[in-house]
Order: structure tokens, then C-alpha cells, then sequence
């Protein structure tokens, strides 16, 4: 009798133990839970950091800028040089253009560019003026091919101009649209800033198609002047072009 009395009570003591560790287990665990929401509580309470704001490299953009409109410039006053020299051939005025050659130099900006492009346009040559002296006296067939030949070397000289300024026209309009879309409507000042920059960068191929078209006006023209007189043509002088155009970009060509 004594033995089952003892069996009873170490039965009931193990009972006790087992209930006592599975809530100690239990409640262990319902702290975990509640120190796990009250840090999450806690994380979300806390402050968000003030928001960056985006980093626009302003002044690079504007050194792109200055660089460009230096490129474009030597550019237009190579086409400019060459409308002189055939103007001059055929006994044509030159002073307006020579004078939005002489304000260019002065000042590349993007207002000179367009008053020279302007000037260009009122001056280009006709067929009859070429076909006149391309049919008339020795000298002046003479006069005229060395016309031609000067300002087709000229020409392709502003072609390779162009060609870095498309170039890097292209990077400044993409490097500065990318910073409006990212500034957003937080900046203002710098996003009116960064549009003149865009601007800026694809007037560069404006030039270039526009240059392309008046000197496609002046194959037409002078067409039969040039097969009575067979210039040598510059494009078939790719190194001295080359040279023509660094010289200009060096600073060291007088127009």
C-alpha cells in the first residue's frame, strides 16, 4: 500500500513538472512574439531620413556647354569661309557675312551662331553667277576652280566640326535630360538650367542638317560650272582636312 502511495505521488510531481516546463515554453515563446512586434513598432516609429536631394553636375554640364558652342562656332565659320571665297570669285558682296564671321569670333554664343546661319541663308550663290565665268575667259575659269577647290576643302573641314559637335551635343542633351527627369519639379532653377543645356545639344545637329542641305543647294548649282572646270575636290584629302579643322579647334586658323 505504501509502494502504489509513493508511485501516485512522483506520478503527480513528474505531472506538475511537465505543465510547469510547457508554460514556461509557452510563455517564452509569447515573449518572443511580443519583443518581435513591439521592435517592429518601434522601427516603424522611428523617423524617415530627410530625402537626398539629386546630385547635378552643373558646372560640368556648363564647361560641355562652352566646349560645344566653341566646336559649332569653328564649324559655322568654316561654312561661312567657304560661301566668302566663292562669293568673292563671282564678284558678290561678302561684307554682311564677313561681319557675322567678325561678331562669331568675338562671341561664341548660341544667338551669334544663329544670326551667321541667317546671314548664309540671304547669301548663297546662283547657277548663272558659276556658269558665267566657268564659260568665260582663261582667268576666270582659273579664278573660279581655285574658288572651288579652296572651299571644298572648307567644306569638309566644317563636316568633321560638326561631327564632334553632333557628337558631344548628343551627350550633354542626354546627360541633362536625364537630371530633369530625376531633380523633378523639386529645383526649379536648376531645371530651367538644365534645358538650356538640352537646347544647346541638339542644336548641334540642327546645324549639321542644315549645313548638309546648303551644301547640297550648292552642288546643284554649280553642277555645270564644275564639270566644265573639274575641281579637286578636299574630300579626296582626308589629312589636310584633318589638319584644317585641328588648326581651327587649337585656335590657330585665321577666318
Amino acid at each position: 500500500m505504501m509502494k502504489k502511495s509513493v508511485l501516485v505521488a512522483a506520478t503527480a510531481m513528474m505531472m506538475i513538472v511537465s505543465v510547469n516546463t510547457a508554460s514556461a515554453s509557452f510563455l517564452s515563446g509569447l515573449g518572443d512574439k511580443i519583443s518581435g512586434s513591439v521592435k517592429k513598432v518601434e522601427e516603424k516609429a522611428k523617423p524617415t531620413p530627410a530625402q537626398q536631394p539629386v546630385q547635378v553636375d552643373l558646372q560640368g554640364m556648363s564647361g560641355q556647354q562652352q566646349k560645344l558652342l566653341k566646336t559649332m562656332s569653328i564649324g559655322m565659320l568654316f561654312v561661312a569661309k567657304s560661301n566668302v571665297v566663292l562669293n568673292d570669285a563671282v564678284g558678290k558682296s561678302t561684307n554682311d557675312t564677313v561681319a557675322a564671321m567678325n561678331l562669331l569670333q568675338s562671341q561664341n554664343t548660341k544667338e551669334n551662331i544663329d544670326n551667321l546661319s541667317k546671314v548664309l541663308k540671304d547669301s548663297s550663290n546662283e547657277s548663272a553667277d558659276f556658269e558665267a565665268m566657268a564659260n568665260g575667259t582663261a582667268e576666270q575659269k582659273a579664278k573660279l576652280k581655285a574658288a572651288m577647290e579652296e572651299a571644298s576643302l572648307y567644306r569638309y573641314a566644317s563636316y568633321i566640326c560638326f561631327g564632334l559637335a553632333v557628337r558631344d551635343g548628343g551627350n550633354l542633351a542626354k546627360e541633362a535630360g536625364s537630371a530633369i527627369k530625376s531633380i523633378g519639379l523639386s529645383n526649379i532653377s536648376q531645371s530651367n538650367q538644365l534645358k538650356t543645356y538640352v537646347s544647346t545639344g541638339n542644336m548641334a545637329k540642327n546645324l549639321y542638317n542644315q549645313t548638309k542641305k546648303g551644301y547640297s543647294a550648292y552642288d546643284k548649282k554649280a553642277n555645270k560650272a564644275k564639270q566644265l572646270l573639274n575641281p579637286n575636290e578636299a574630300k579626296a584629302d582626308d589629312n589636310k582636312v584633318k589638319a584644317l579643322a585641328q588648326q581651327a579647334l587649337d585656335g590657330g586658323f585665321d577666318f
